[in-house]
């Protein structure tokens, strides 16, 4: 879309416009949503998690995701530049770091609670996920520099590359954002008064270092996905082979965008069995 703002456009142009952005930033509301909904409701069922915990959670979630449709309409306005998903992957984190990573009263009395802490939260990941949010968050970033060395069209490669660059900023700062969340889901407490509460802490702070992941991972695909259908831009042949390897790209970046979707919805959902750290502490010998 050109420089200009939209409010010079005819109404009903505006009223689609904004209709198409909300249904944009809607998919990862609806798709993420149902996830932490019905998981965490299962989830109280069946004891895994407290009511009180549990509805917290999806108020933090589910109320982060609404948060970030809203500001990716609002950006649209502002910009005219389309970072819904993304913008909804920031609400996310935001309503996470608001409400379900806030510091917790510590309980007072004869009852001790244990000061230990999980050594790190990155060992509730699989290394395929760590590996995969690196790994796409790195070409999403370095994503404009590669279209600058992109063959020589000089009015497509400046369009990619002013394009290209929300996305890569959006990524670097969910990348940013997600060591100091983590750190915060490291230093969630671990009461030590019973076997089963340790169990239940363990598990909570499993499934936040899997949705703060999750919202970093899909910002970072959907933003990759934006600029592999942008490519597309630089093949300006009206026809031919090389026509449809350009709406190809198209359709490649759309499916990318509904995968880094999908897996988001995955790891958001929550899974009641503890993950076991990675490197556990030796068993204590037991004495004759």
């Amino acid at each position: 879309m050109s420089g200009t703002s939209i409010f010079s456009l005819p109404i009903s142009l505006i009223v689609i416009l904004l209709a198409s952005v909300g249904i944009i930033a809607g998919l990862p509301v609806l798709l993420v949503g149902t996830s932490v909904w019905v998981s965490t409701r299962r989830a109280s069922k069946h004891g895994a998690a407290d009511d009180m915990s549990s509805a917290v959670l999806r108020r933090a979630r589910i109320g982060g995701l609404v948060v970030g449709a809203l500001m990716a309409v609002l950006a649209y306005i502002v910009t005219n530049v389309i970072l819904a998903p993304a913008f909804v992957g920031v609400g996310y984190l935001l309503g996470i770091l608001v409400f379900e990573l806030r510091p917790s009263i510590q309980p007072a009395g004869p009852i001790r609670v244990a000061s230990l802490q999980a050594r790190n939260a990155w060992q509730y990941l699989s290394r395929r996920v760590l590996r995969t949010t690196i790994a796409v968050a790195f070409l999403t970033v370095v994503a404009p520099a590669l279209f600058v060395l992109a063959p020589p069209n000089a009015d497509s490669r400046g369009v990619l590359v002013r394009l290209s660059l929300p996305f890569a900023v959006m990524t670097a700062v969910a990348l940013a954002a997600w060591v100091p969340l983590m750190a915060k889901v490291a230093s969630l407490p671990q009461p030590a008064t019973e076997v089963g509460e340790s169990d239940r802490a363990a598990t909570s702070r499993a499934n936040a270092a899997r949705a703060v992941t999750g919202a970093v991972l899909g910002i970072a695909i959907i933003s990759l996905s934006g600029d592999i259908s942008a490519s597309s831009a630089l093949i300006n042949h009206p026809d031919g082979t090389v026509y449809i390897f350009g709406r190809i790209l198209v359709w490649l970046g759309f499916g990318l965008s509904i995968a880094g979707i999908v897996a988001w919805s995955i790891l958001s959902r929550w899974r009641s069995a503890p993950v076991e750290p990675a490197d556990p502490a030796p068993a204590t010998p037991r004495m004759a």
